[in-house]
C-alpha cells in the first residue's frame, strides 16, 4: 500500500491540469471534487488534434462532490485520456475516457468508468457552448442505478453547458460556467453545476487557480433512495498549482474543501449514526499530465 501511494502521488495530476492551463491548450475534463468547467482555448490557436494523458492520486473518491463515509470514499487513482479534434475555426470535437480506481470498495461494487463525447462551439469572443454525451459504468452512479433503480450498473447522460472567460472585457483570468446533465438510462433525472474561478500566472512555469463549484439535482433521487433528496448536493472550494515541468509535462498538486448541501444532508441512513456522506472533507492530491 505504501508503495502504491508513492507511485500514485509521483505520477499524479490528471483531473486538475486542464483548468490550470487555461489559455495554453484546450481541456474538458473532470475529476476529484474540483471545478467541472474548465477554461477552453480559442479554436484559432489550437492544433488540428491534441490529447492529454493523465494519472493522479486523490485522498478521496467523489461523484460530483458526494463523498461516502465508508472506505469507498477514501484513496483513489484516476486515469484519463482526453482528446480534441478541430473541425472548423469555431467547432471542436472532444472525446475522453476515464477510470477511477478505488483502493477499497465497501458500499460501491465497481470502480468508475466514463466515456464522453462532445462538441464545443465558440459563440462570441470569450463564450464557448457545449453539448455532450456521457456513459458511466460502476462507481456512485452505477450503485444508484443497480441497487435502487433495479437496473444494470451503467447509466447514460446528455448535457448542455457554457463557459465564459472574462479576458475580452478586461478581467484577465476570471471565468465562469454552468452545465445541465440529464440522465436518461439506468437512472433518470437532472444534475446541475455552476463554477466560478480565477487563474493567476505566478511565474513563467507556475500558475495558481482558485475556484468554487455548486452541484444540485432535480428528480435524480427518487423516494426509494435512502441516501439523499433532490436540491443542493454539495459545494467545493478548490486550489490548484499547475507547474509546467517541460514542454509536454505538467505536475499539478491540489487541495479542495467539500461541504454537503441541504439535499444530501436531508436523509440519514444509519452509517456511523448519520448520513452516509461526509459532511465536510478536505481532499488533496496531485497529478501528472502528458500532452501531445
Amino acid at each position: 500500500m505504501k508503495t502504491k501511494l508513492i507511485i500514485s502521488t509521483a505520477l499524479a495530476a490528471a483531473t486538475l491540469t486542464g483548468i490550470a492551463l487555461a489559455g495554453t491548450k484546450p481541456q474538458v475534463q473532470t475529476v476529484a471534487p474540483v471545478a467541472p468547467v474548465e477554461p477552453i482555448q480559442a479554436p484559432a490557436a489550437q492544433k488540428a488534434f491534441s490529447a492529454d494523458f493523465s494519472v493522479g492520486y486523490s485522498t478521496n473518491y467523489d461523484f460530483r462532490g458526494l463523498i461516502l463515509r465508508t472506505s469507498d470514499g477514501e484513496n483513489m487513482t484516476p486515469i484519463k485520456l482526453d482528446t480534441r479534434t478541430r473541425l472548423t475555426d469555431k467547432l471542436d470535437l472532444t472525446a475522453g475516457l476515464s477510470y477511477k480506481a478505488l483502493w477499497n470498495r465497501d458500499v460501491l461494487q465497481d470502480n468508475e468508468f466514463n466515456f464522453n463525447l462532445g462538441l464545443d462551439a465558440k459563440c462570441v469572443d470569450g463564450l464557448t457552448s457545449r453539448i455532450g454525451y456521457d456513459l458511466y459504468q460502476g462507481g456512485f452512479p452505477g450503485l444508484v442505478s443497480k441497487v435502487w433503480e433495479g437496473n444494470h450498473s451503467t447509466s447514460h447522460e446528455v448535457m448542455v453547458g457554457f463557459q465564459y472567460d472574462f479576458d475580452p472585457v478586461g478581467i484577465k483570468g476570471l471565468f465562469m460556467g454552468a452545465n445541465a446533465h440529464y440522465a436518461f438510462s439506468g437512472v433518470t433525472g437532472w444534475w446541475f453545476d455552476v463554477t466560478v474561478g480565477y487563474k493567476k500566472q505566478i511565474t513563467e512555469k507556475l500558475a495558481g487557480i482558485i475556484s468554487a463549484t455548486w452541484w444540485s439535482t432535480s428528480s435524480y433521487f427518487d423516494a426509494k433512495m435512502p441516501w439523499a433528496a433532490n436540491g443542493s448536493q454539495s459545494y467545493s472550494l478548490n486550489l490548484q498549482l499547475p507547474y509546467q515541468v517541460c514542454k509536454n509535462v505538467t505536475f499539478t498538486p491540489f487541495v479542495s474543501g467539500v461541504w454537503l448541501g441541504n439535499g444530501s444532508m436531508s436523509k440519514g441512513y444509519g452509517y456511523y449514526g448519520s448520513s452516509i456522506y461526509r459532511n465536510f472533507t478536505l481532499v488533496a492530491g496531485a497529478g501528472l499530465t502528458y500532452s501531445f
